[in-house]
């Protein structure tokens, strides 16, 4: 049974819009109409619309970019990340366990729980001029088009030191682009280029900030949004008729999952938890920490306790799951069932896999799932596309496998909330399908662009191993974290590797808690390409062989290590590496990779006036591009300290 603070909270998020906000065709914030999609299609089927476009603006003839845009961060003061202060306070006493853990053969913590100094703060993506409170809408969604080339004036109006972080796209790590090095303080602005490669193979990804000892108090605190790179038109026709069906806005649902969040002005009303403690996870809460209500902190979706989406009875749907958990490390998936609670039953639906982290499988859809049906894990930071049709109503329950001192298990029948309601209505079926010939049962081989190509079959030429790891003695609260035995240096790679060389990758220690830590990549996506047991091994139900991934998690330590395949093409200079818990990554379990013999990389812009920004010459077309030479062999460090 509910509280009655608890049905207030119920009542007052019923009466919320998908995310806080009516979608509508002029962005009432800055009094402007997005140019860059007049005419075409929000994305979803009527009801399914759950997230507002990002409103690129055309740039003038003379630009070097096709379209021009301004992101706004807002919010408080993020505590700095330094181990283990952050996590068990100022008092800690070493060897200590937290309260909700301990089996009485350790102290507790002296304030009983974790994250003694974390600030509780909210932060949010929004445009400039919105002067609704920070975090009360979702952030826009950014639509990217492949062979266009985009320009951001990234806006600091947080009270800490931030950037902005592109995870999933095929971009530079250096320069104007993806430089996770760089930084802008309070009230200062930041340039960013997107250029979008012509063969950018289309998909779901997502931005947050990722300055180093910061990141997981800001993307906790709500500093997260969506990034679909679509198909072109030119592409599109070349795929089947009931491939282009099943692509099409129509047809397409943008599902952003969140977990292990502050709570925030959009969900929760604003409530905080008892004491500093931000660690509120999911229906368990309402036990552990008393004034932190269930409707708070458990799994959200689109910034709701609670999305539905409508399809028609029978129709495939293409359904993407994009996951954010902070602190995830532990093994998390998704659930289709046929009712709300208390029953095991088996949806109606169709539930098929056609690709991972915002790229299509090799062959759609996958008809060779181990696992049970309407089952699928989904990590931290994953994004999971799926084909979907129903004939009658289901529910998505999404929660770790199993159960742990802050989370129910997705066993739980009762206890785990649904977060999407699946409901079926009558009306005319369609062609789309994702198979090419559906009765025939002929799969759609998506085209593979130069960085997405089989290097499975293909002969390494370089090879690297990482373990990340903890290290030092005395007790968690002394431990290092580290990968190959290394903390965090901005100054110093961790490896050297070539530019146009194929390269293979040994993944030891990524099985997630407690034994191991997931790692993400930036810029090259990696092919799973076998296990210590096999060579031709899956590293997980959702790390399948052959397949491309960005966060690397094997399923359990005794298959170590898994191996990874990639081609260092068009970009040389650093690629970031670390573990996507982002407590982890911010208490220095994060490296970098220098690659050389490249082409030259640009140095990155430094923070400036955000009016200067905004008033500074467009420059000719061309200026500022990359010479295609390449330096001797030296590379481009890019260093700083982060």
């Amino acid at each position: 049974m509910y509280s009655a603070a608890c049905l207030l909270v119920l009542a007052a998020l019923s009466a919320h819009e998908a995310n806080g906000q009516a979608p509508v065709a002029k962005n009432e914030a800055n009094g402007q109409a997005p140019l860059a999609r007049k005419g075409k299609k929000k994305q979803g089927q009527g009801a399914n619309v759950f997230h507002v476009d990002f409103p690129w603006q055309k740039a003038s003839k003379d630009s070097d970019f096709d379209f021009y845009g301004e992101l706004e961060m807002c919010g408080g003061e993020a505590t700095k990340a330094v181990w283990p202060e952050y996590w068990y306070g100022p008092d800690y006493v070493d060897g200590c366990v937290d309260i909700l853990s301990n089996d009485g053969s350790a102290p507790d913590c002296p304030n009983g729980y974790r994250y003694g100094l974390s600030s509780q703060e909210t932060f949010a993506y929004r445009l400039p001029g919105d002067t609704s409170e920070c975090g009360s809408k979702n952030a826009p969604l950014i639509r990217l088009i492949p062979g266009k080339k985009y320009k951001i004036i990234f806006i600091n109006s947080t009270k800490s030191v931030t950037n902005l972080h592109t995870h999933g796209l095929h971009i530079d790590g250096n320069g104007y682009a993806d430089d996770a090095f760089r930084q802008v303080n309070p009230g200062m602005c930041l340039e960013y280029h997107w250029d979008i490669l012509e063969n950018h193979m289309s998909g779901l990804h997502w931005y947050h900030p990722h300055k180093h000892h910061y990141t997981y108090e800001t993307v906790k605190g709500g500093a997260y949004g969506l990034l679909l790179v679509e198909e072109t038109k030119e592409r599109l026709k070349t795929y089947p008729k009931s491939v282009q069906k099943w692509l099409d806005d129509d047809h397409q649902v943008l599902l952003h999952l969140g977990k292990a969040l502050n709570p925030s002005p959009l969900v929760g009303l604003g409530t905080k938890c008892i004491g500093n403690i931000v660690q509120c996870t999911s229906g368990r809460a309402e036990n552990n920490f008393p004034l932190c209500s269930p409707e708070v902190c458990r799994p959200i979706v689109n910034g709701k306790i609670l999305e539905t989406v409508t399809i028609v009875k029978g129709e495939w749907y293409r359904i993407i799951f994009a996951n954010v958990i902070p602190n995830g490390t532990g093994g998390d998936a998704i659930k289709f069932f046929a009712k709300e609670s208390g029953s095991t039953e088996k949806s109606s639906c169709e539930v098929l896999i056609a690709g991972y982290d915002g790229v299509y499988r090799t062959e759609i859809p996958r008809t060779n799932y181990p696992e049970e049906v309407d089952y699928f894990e989904s990590a931290g930071a994953s994004r999971l596309d799926l084909a979907v049709r129903c004939t009658e109503d289901a529910f998505v329950k999404a929660e770790t496998k199993i159960a742990t001192p802050w989370d129910w298990g997705l066993d739980d029948l009762d206890n785990v909330g649904v977060v999407v309601n699946i409901k079926v209505v009558e009306g005319m079926i369609s062609e789309a399908s994702p198979w090419e010939n559906e009765e025939n049962e002929v799969k759609w081989v998506p085209p593979r662009p130069d960085y997405l190509q089989n290097f499975c079959e293909m002969t390494p030429e370089e090879y690297w191993t990482v373990f990340p790891s903890l290290g030092g003695t005395g007790g968690n609260q002394n431990n290092e974290f580290l990968i190959n035995g290394l903390p965090w240096n901005g100054e110093v790679p961790l490896h050297t590797m070539t530019y146009d060389k194929v390269q293979e990758w040994g993944f030891i220690g990524t099985a997630g808690h407690p034994d191991g830590h997931p790692m993400h990549t930036h810029v090259w996506h990696q092919q799973i390409c076998g296990t210590g047991v096999s060579r031709t091994d899956s590293c997980g139900l959702m790390m399948e062989y052959g397949q491309f991934i960005d966060n690397v998690k094997i399923n359990v330590a005794s298959n170590d290590p898994c191996y990874t395949r990639f081609k260092t093409v068009r970009f040389s200079g650093k690629i970031i590496l670390h573990c996507h818990d982002l407590m982890h990554e911010d208490v220095d379990m994060m490296g970098w990779v220098d690659t050389v013999g490249g082409p030259e990389n640009l140095p990155p812009q430094p923070e400036g006036s955000c009016d200067a920004m905004r008033n500074a010459p467009k420059g000719k077309k061309g200026a500022g591009k990359k010479p295609k030479t390449g330096n001797g062999g030296k590379g481009t460090k890019g260093k700083g300290k982060g």
